[in-house]
């Protein structure tokens, strides 16, 4: 193996055994000093920038692709842009490369062919739209392929790019859909102050500067949890993503032997945040399941469900009654055998009906062991009427006139003269 160092970089011997003092002035360097003004909001944020920062010393390391590094805040100003830069500095010695992410499907696709195929090592995305949020089939395909290919800007022929870089997105309450947040490990800071770039009394005001001095000693540090880990073997971690197991499995036992806590420990609530699609599905099937239980209806029924109780607003869309009618039968077949809460939307295949029919179907609490849904199964639900229910673990509708339901179910009538029925809910059920 060479190594040439460029000119002016001092980079100490890292030792072949790091002993416990060594690792802890390690970490000491990037919690204490590198990282120690940035307002992280959780151990899991912080874990997820020191993994940012070890992955280009341990990218070689990792088979296959990396996951998204989502760098977010709830306002501009509070150092998104310099954690990035500080990566970059870190990890090249240059300022930050970064470029916005296009709205156009078409226009993402070309701006990722056109960083991979610059070679960069490290690919930052700046300013995810808060507004129309991050929704791209490009990002998604490209974030989990090790070779994209792609055509050559206005010519047939095509080329295949390597994916080996280490991938950036930063926003302000980034919002995303489920393909690039399955994608995606958070690393959320918040000043909680109204106006975050007004701060002062940092222990490295100029913190550019500062790391491009100490660059050296900051890296040394870096390659010592490196070492620290090869050392012991490489004791594989136990955290998982899928798409990206080596890279969990690598990144997440290296931090687990410098004894940093917290790698991947905030996918759940980042999950949760973007599945508005889940949501939405979840309170539908819900109420579904009180009005018929698992008898076959068509769409248009549905569809005057959705209509009374203000579901799927998003999905069905503000047309005529023959357009809502079709799209929500489209989203019916596409959610085709889908498992939502503790009921499955298989199609009823009965050549006798001349309209395509839908039913629920409860799936057993036993093979789906640890999700969120029904708190009771089919059979306690069918026997319990909804005053039986603790109003902590159940969950409001609203219906502008009162829908035929099935007889396992009773209205509460309001003050507003309009019914409510009430879907049962897991205790933390967002």
């Amino acid at each position: 193996m060479w190594l040439e160092l460029p000119e002016g970089l001092d980079l100490p011997p890292v030792p072949a055994s790091p002993t416990k003092a060594e690792v802890a002035r390690a970490q000491a360097m990037f919690f204490d000093e590198l990282l120690v003004d940035f307002p992280f909001v959780d151990a899991s944020d912080k874990a997820h920038m020191l993994a940012a920062l070890l992955l280009p010393f341990a990218r070689r390391l990792v088979e296959g692709t990396t996951a998204i590094h989502l760098v977010e805040a709830p306002a501009a100003g509070t150092g998104k842009g310099l954690l990035v830069s500080v990566l970059f500095v870190l990890a090249t010695g240059r300022s930050a490369e970064a470029g916005t992410l296009p709205r156009e499907e078409d226009e993402v696709r070309k701006k990722l062919t056109s960083e991979l195929l610059a070679g960069r090592p490290i690919l930052a995305l700046d300013n995810a739209d808060p507004k129309h949020g991050v929704d791209s089939a490009a990002l998604a395909a490209t974030t989990t392929t090790e070779f994209w290919v792609d055509r050559l800007l206005g010519q047939t022929r095509s080329m295949t790019l390597a994916n080996r870089a280490v991938w950036m997105l930063t926003g302000n309450n980034v919002r995303l859909s489920t393909g690039p947040a399955r994608r995606c490990v958070r690393i959320r800071i918040d000043a909680g102050t109204d106006r975050p770039w007004r701060r002062a009394a940092f222990k490295h005001p100029d913190l550019l500067r500062w790391l491009r001095q100490e660059r050296g000693a900051v890296i040394h540090a870096a390659l010592t949890l490196i070492q620290s880990w090869l050392d012991r073997g490489r004791p594989p971690g136990k955290e998982r993503l899928g798409s990206f197991e080596s890279w969990a499995e690598v990144m997440g036992s290296i931090l687990n032997a410098a004894g940093v806590e917290g790698f991947l420990g905030n996918l759940d609530s980042l999950h949760e945040a973007a599945d508005e699609e889940g949501s939405l599905w979840r309170d539908f099937v819900a109420v579904w399941w009180m009005t018929h239980q698992d008898r076959p209806v068509c769409v248009a029924d549905r569809l005057s469900l959705c209509q009374s109780a203000d579901l799927m607003v998003s999905v069905i869309g503000e047309g005529t009654e023959k357009s809502q009618v079709t799209k929500l039968g489209t989203a019916l077949q596409s959610a085709r055998d889908r498992v939502f809460g503790e009921h499955r939307v298989p199609a009823v295949r009965d050549p006798r009906m001349k309209r395509s029919h839908f039913r629920l179907e409860p799936v057993s609490r036993r093979k789906r062991s640890g999700r969120s849904g029904l708190c009771c199964d089919s059979k306690e639900l069918a026997s319990r009427t909804l005053e039986d229910l603790d109003p902590s673990t159940t969950r409001s509708f609203t219906w502008r006139s009162p829908p035929a339901v099935a007889n396992t179910t009773s209205p509460r009538s309001t003050a507003s003269g309009s019914w409510k029925y009430s879907s049962i809910v897991s205790p933390g059920t967002p």
